[in-house]
């Protein structure tokens, strides 16, 4: 397994920058165009998931955390952390959309899951809008599971020593017999 995950640190760098592209897209396109966050604040109202206060509260923080997880997914710093997040946000995303199918009262003319950028499905939420949450769920699982790959902050920081006085240290302390 360890041979196939060394041979394979691309595929985690794949994996990686995938979900991290899509993610940063679709936090730019909710942050930065005029009125973006305010028609992602009616995309998330329509949904009717939510009560009005956590509307406003999630129409505000998904974004930046989009964009925050995408940068660490980028850089490889604290990627298992990210992917976490993206994972919870994803399965919130599926429960969203999963509601609204079946609800099919017609309330919500287009997901705004994505924004303006990825375009990949138009129209009403439905089976298109499942297949690609459920995919970049799977991707970030992957980069959960399996870490952030050879390429990676995490990985550099990792693979570094530790000075030569820590060692001492944690050998003095462990000699008296307090946890470290």
């Amino acid at each position: 397994m360890k041979r196939l995950l060394r041979a394979g640190w691309w595929w985690l760098l794949l994996c990686r920058t995938t979900v991290a592209a899509f993610f940063g897209l679709a936090a730019y396109s909710k942050l930065v165009p005029p009125n973006a966050s305010q028609r992602f604040l009616e995309g998330v109202k329509a949904f009717k998931i939510l009560p009005d206060h956590l509307v406003i509260a999630a129409a505000n923080t998904i974004p930046w955390a989009e964009a925050i997880c995408a940068l660490l997914l980028l850089l490889g710093a604290w990627t298992r952390a990210a992917a976490l997040v993206i994972a919870a946000l994803l399965g919130s995303f599926l429960y969203g959309l999963l509601t609204v199918i079946n609800r099919a009262d017609g309330s919500v003319s287009e997901c705004s899951c994505f924004g303006d950028f990825i375009k990949i499905c138009d129209g009403p939420p439905g089976t298109c809008h499942l297949v690609l949450d459920g995919a970049l769920l799977c991707l970030a699982l992957v980069v959960l599971l399996f870490g952030p790959g050879r390429l990676s902050v995490d990985h550099l920081c990792a693979s570094r020593k530790p000075p030569e006085g820590v060692d001492y240290v944690r050998e003095v302390v462990r000699q008296e017999g307090r946890p470290i």
